[in-house]
């Protein structure tokens, strides 16, 4: 998973943000609740996208979740809403 993260926002304090051992990544604890949206990449596996949706919904959150996908007919990179149903 990846937050991202804009970084010209002036609400962002980076002091927050915790560089992990080999100063590649920077990590923030953060509220779940937070999360409005979920994207799955392209390649994500099936047992994964379940887990992550399983993992909100205990907790009581409902974010909207979609999938990336390669559009047929332009052969560019889209999302669309991810029905589970």
């Amino acid at each position: 998973m990846r937050l991202i993260v804009d970084i010209k926002n002036p609400n962002i304090d980076f002091e927050k943000f915790k560089l992990s051992d080999n100063s590649e990544h920077r990590y923030m604890d953060f509220d779940l609740k937070l999360i409005s949206k979920f994207v799955f990449g392209i390649n994500s596996e099936l047992m994964n996208e379940l887990k992550t949706r399983n993992m909100f919904l205990c907790l009581g959150l409902k974010p909207e979740f979609e999938k990336m996908y390669i559009n047929p007919g332009t052969l560019e990179l889209e999302s669309k809403i991810y029905d589970f149903e």
